[in-house]
């Protein structure tokens, strides 16, 4: 009897653990004084290099002084997941940047019915969207961006943006901004 309670209990938790989402979140450093109150939406499309796998992808990123989202839609429509950022709410553990502003905070969600490694694409590329948005929302924009590991060039074209991220573990996503439009 007691081994069939403990395969019942198994067999719950793991329908339990696959039906959950795999929900990531982290606190990201707040862009330098002058650069957090853009407000925009960009539509973009990129092929994401990882692993030595190409993904093509699509997105809509959308930020205000409130936070922001990152929508990623893969081939045939199919959603990837969203990330969202806002400012911590929690007083920080540690100290506070620079100029004493909290850290923002992502939280990506992959789609129900995507697994780990969805999510931890869709994880990575928030962090690269975030990393880029001073290329997206300045005016002049800052075409030349790098970091711990990695780096980012954009060259404006017409009336969209071109840009190359890459970090240094491999990861790659050539982007192409079809409309950024300020708010």
């Amino acid at each position: 009897m007691n081994a069939i309670r403990c395969t019942g209990l198994l067999l719950i938790l793991a329908v339990l653990a696959g039906c959950g989402t795999h929900k990531r979140v982290v606190l990201l450093p707040q862009h330098e004084a002058g650069q957090q109150h853009i407000s925009f939406v960009a539509q973009f499309g990129a092929r994401l290099g990882i692993g030595g796998q190409s993904i093509p992808v699509q997105g809509e990123v959308q930020m205000s002084e409130s936070g922001g989202s990152l929508a990623l839609i893969l081939p045939h429509g199919r959603t990837l997941g969203v990330c969202t950022y806002s400012a911590d709410a929690k007083p920080a553990s540690g100290p506070k940047g620079a100029a004493g502003v909290q850290p923002v905070k992502m939280e990506c969600t992959p789609a129900e019915g995507m697994g780990g490694e969805a999510t931890g694409l869709l994880f990575r590329t928030g962090v690269a969207v975030y990393r880029i948005l001073p290329a997206l929302g300045q005016n002049p924009a800052q075409f030349q961006l790098e970091g711990k590991g990695w780096n980012a060039h954009f060259s404006p074209v017409a009336d969209s943006l071109n840009g190359i991220y890459t970090e240094q573990d491999g990861m790659t996503m050539d982007m192409y901004f079809v409309e950024i439009s300020h708010l």
